[in-house]
């Protein structure tokens, strides 16, 4: 190995020195790919341990990626490493997770502060090359107006990575992404944005009341899920959803959420401009002559963007449905099998289904589902999953989901 030209062994130690995150580093939902900062091997360490050409080459990986797990942690951290250490410069990216410093009480009344965010701040000046700092698994509510300004202060800085957003009350910082932000959180703000420009976020749930015109004309980059939350107590357009999705490129998964009948849907979706099937699978719904429409809700459907052709351009397929049945199992299955076919994911609440003999027919009609992953069951004694062939992601978590 010694006799190894240096330039081969900087080039193998490069291709072996990351792995994927941790799934305690991703958000719940999902961020696209440039995100997911990936973190150093543990077999790095024990290579750098060979000699000194090696410890040389490796160090500038080990220290890439810097993990601090808990506020303690940070604390030990900011007591050993002095804020002039040469090993700090190599760090491009800061993960923090799981901070939760201790609460003293002025009196039983008033708390102080919470210290987390002011102790996060104290740590970022000790890293002179820092680009991006993940915060997705922060664990508490930041000062986001503290953290800004420390940030906007160090050039190095390009992208902070924060979690679900609480109450903004200044203007978004083009650093920050949001990787799950809920409309009225911003909505308030539109005002204060240049150029139309909204928040920088992955994930934007909307809630029916808030689907005004100066929200959906917004650009908002890195964009990569959206999820429309439906009730049929407001009664609105989604005709806009084309308009949207041709305005956002990068926008790859599209949900409606709530509960829903198929009329409601059926209403709401009048031209087949999402998915052609989906439109098929709620029109075999309502013209089914056994009248099921009263014995089915869905709670969540499920859409990724397929990529564009020359003859139809953008295209969407559905890949997640989740359902509730209290009768004509059998027949609601036989649908969606016929109706939907790129399903991936299935989720049944047969919690009050009126008719447990159909239920022991259950294989048999799973079998003519071909491209499903995953099926949950709730059942009104139990829940359980059943994985059809091995999942190919990084993790499943969905909001829709039945635990």
């Amino acid at each position: 190995m010694l006799s190894l030209p240096e330039e081969l062994l900087d080039a193998v130690v490069s291709e072996l020195a990351f792995i994927s995150p941790h799934i305690s580093l991703l958000p719940s939902c999902w961020i696209p790919e440039h995100l997911r900062f990936p973190c150093p091997s543990p077999a790095l360490a024990s290579l750098s341990l060979v000699n000194k050409d090696l410890r040389r080459i490796c160090l500038p990986y080990l220290f890439a990626h810097v993990r601090i797990k808990r506020f303690s942690q940070a604390t030990e951290f900011n007591r050993f490493w002095s804020p002039d250490s040469p090993l700090l410069k190599f760090t491009k990216v800061l993960s923090v997770q799981d901070f939760r410093g201790p609460r003293k009480f002025l009196s039983k009344r008033r708390p102080q502060p919470p210290p987390e965010t002011k102790t996060l701040c104290d740590l970022l000046p000790r890293f002179e090359h820092l680009s991006s700092l993940n915060l997705v698994r922060f664990g508490l509510k930041l000062d986001y107006e503290m953290l800004r300004e420390v940030v906007d202060d160090i050039p190095s800085i390009s992208t902070v990575v924060v979690g679900p957003c609480g109450h903004i009350s200044t203007p978004p910082s083009p650093k920050f992404i949001f990787t799950s932000v809920v409309d009225s959180v911003f909505h308030r703000q539109i005002s204060q944005v240049d150029h139309r420009k909204g928040p920088n976020m992955c994930h934007l749930t909307i809630l029916p009341h808030a689907m005004t015109e100066e929200l959906l004309s917004l650009e908002l980059k890195n964009l990569h899920e959206l999820v429309i939350h439906l009730s049929p107590l407001h009664i609105v357009s989604v005709s806009w959803i084309t308009r949207f999705a041709s305005a956002h490129p990068q926008l790859k998964r599209l949900s409606f959420t709530g509960e829903m009948t198929a009329q409601y849907f059926h209403a709401l979706i009048p031209a087949s401009y999402i998915d052609p099937s989906l439109r098929n699978f709620i029109s075999q719904l309502c013209r089914n002559p056994s009248s099921i429409i009263p014995w089915l809700d869905i709670h969540h459907i499920g859409l990724v963007r397929m990529d564009a052709d020359s003859e139809s351009g953008w295209q969407w397929k559905v890949t997640e449905l989740a359902i509730f049945i209290q009768s004509s199992l059998l027949d609601i299955l036989g649908i969606i099998s016929d109706t939907l076919p790129d399903l991936e994911h299935l989720s049944i609440d047969l919690r009050h289904n009126s008719d447990e003999e159909e239920e022991m027919y259950l294989a048999a009609a799973y079998a003519r589902f071909r491209r499903i992953t995953v099926m949950d069951f709730v059942q009104s004694k139990s829940w359980y999953r059943i994985w059809v062939r091995r999942w190919t992601g990084s993790h499943i978590s969905r909001p829709w989901a039945w635990t």
